[in-house]
């Protein structure tokens, strides 16, 4: 199961822990589909189906955000828009990337935030 989905709407959430989204499908603990989500302080962790966070043709904003132990990968970012502010990705495991951009990102910035820890297979 997915934990949160967010489609058509804006949304702001702050010191708020997502965690063990499962599903046999392509999945995550959190889907941002036609939408805007600002996360600020917040967790994402421990997604065995997918990646942590999901965006697509969207826009997402995470401020000081911890993104762990995901098996699908941290942020998958399809055909949207990005800030990453920060915020860490550890110990993310997938077959691609902890951070992955497929599609037509529009744009993507990262400032003060640490990768480490993460395995591709």
């Amino acid at each position: 199961f997915r934990v949160i989905f967010f489609e058509g709407v804006n949304a702001v959430l702050s010191r708020l822990i997502v965690s063990n989204g499962r599903s046999s499908t392509f999945a995550s603990n959190i889907r941002i589909r036609f939408a805007s989500l600002v996360l600020n302080d917040s967790i994402v962790r421990d997604s065995s189906a997918s990646v942590g966070i999901l965006l697509s043709f969207g826009t997402l904003t995470m401020n000081r955000t911890l993104i762990e132990r995901n098996q699908g990968g941290g942020v998958t970012i399809q055909d949207g828009n990005a800030l990453i502010n920060q915020s860490t990705f550890r110990n993310n495991s997938a077959s691609v990337s902890a951070l992955r951009i497929s599609g037509s990102p529009g744009t993507l910035n990262i400032a003060n935030s640490t990768m480490f820890g993460n395995v591709s297979t």
